[in-house]
Order: C-alpha cells, then structure tokens, then sequence
C-alpha cells in the first residue's frame, strides 16, 4: 500500500509541476505578446484569454509568475490571485512550506492553528487580510463572523448607460453590468422577479403621468 501511495503521490507531483510550469510559460507568451503586438491587438488577445475562462486577475497572476513575483504553485491558491501578488517572496515560500499559522476563532477569545493546505477559503482569506499585503496575526485577522457586520451604502443615484447600473452616494460609486446581474439573479432563481417588479414599476409611473 505505501508503494502505491508513492505513485500516486509522484505522478500528481508531476502533473503539479507541469500546472506551474504551464502557467509560467502562458504569463511568458502574455509578456511577449505586449511587447510585439499593438495594444488593440494585444486587447483581442487577452479578451481570447477572457472568453475561455480566465479573469484579468488570473492574467496578472500568469504575467508575475513569468516574471518571478508569484510561485505558480499558488496559482490555484483559493483566493484572490490579487493577494497572493502583495506578498513577498518570503510569505509565499511560508504558505508552502507546511508551517502552521494562527488563527484567530470566530468568538475572537480563542486561537487555533493550520497549515495553508488545511484551512477553506474563508480561513486562507482570514489570514492574508482584505486586501493582502502580508500573513496576518491573529489579532489582526477579520474572522467571518466579524467580516458580515459591515456597513451597508444606501445610494442615492443611479444611471443606466452602455448596459452598466451605476450607482452613486456622495464620493461613492458603483457600478455593475447588465450581463452580470442577469446571470447573478438567474443563478439564484430571482430573475424572473426582478424582471416581473420592473414592469410593475414602469406600470405605475405611466399611470401617474397619463
């Protein structure tokens, strides 16, 4: 049974290996093509990137692990390729190195304590912060529990142009495409309401001007 787990163990390795390097050479290509390219046609190309799947975020990650910045093998980290950019060399080797990190509990009196493979989501974000920028202690973490007690923005504005909702309060500003709240809504079985709560409105301004 052990020789088998070493297989196994040795043929994801490899195929782990070949992921980072994979990703290495995309962020490659994406350089050179900058370079070589007019900036229109180097937009197609990312747009190409875009409609096979990827986020701009991944595209900046793919460029930073050619560049050296990023480790590959964080690539698929489970957050934001945003906050694994803000660390330094240091904390990414940190992360992959099996060590084992504090974490602060939901009640915010207690510590407890996992390794970067070990924690969801939710935990690996805890620990990096809001926006990164470093491994947080545990004092300084945002538990989940403590992250759903924001402040909520009531805003007071709303424009409609180029099939983008922005909204807008004061110095603040919103903005969502047509397309995304479609597919938003759709998921979650609203749409139909939304549409249905729009026509309604419309309905009754009408009749107040009419």
């Amino acid at each position: 049974m052990a020789a088998e787990f070493d297989r196994f163990k040795s043929e994801l390795e490899q195929c782990l290996d070949v992921l980072s390097e994979q990703i290495g050479k995309l962020g490659s290509i994406l350089l050179d093509a900058k370079k070589k390219l007019s900036a229109s046609d180097y937009e197609r190309l990312e747009m190409f990137l875009l409609d096979r799947g990827l986020t701009q975020a991944d595209i900046k990650a793919a460029k930073a692990v050619a560049d050296g910045k990023m480790d590959g093998r964080l690539f698929f980290a489970g957050v934001a390729n945003s906050k694994i950019l803000s660390l330094s060399t240091t904390d990414q080797k940190r992360l992959l190195s099996g060590e084992k990190f504090d974490l602060m509990a939901p009640d915010r009196k207690t510590v407890y304590q996992k390794s970067w493979g070990e924690m969801d989501p939710a935990e690996k974000d805890q620990l990096l912060g809001p926006k990164g920028g470093g491994i947080r202690l545990p004092h300084e973490q945002i538990t989940a529990r403590s992250a759903k007690q924001k402040n909520t923005t009531v805003f007071e504005d709303v424009a409609y142009r180029h099939k983008t909702l922005t909204l807008t309060y004061g110095h603040k500003t919103g903005e969502i495409q047509l397309g995304a709240i479609v597919q938003k809504l759709k998921e979650s079985a609203e749409l139909d309401a939304f549409i249905a709560d729009l026509i309604a409105i419309r309905k009754q301004y009408e009749a107040l001007v009419a």
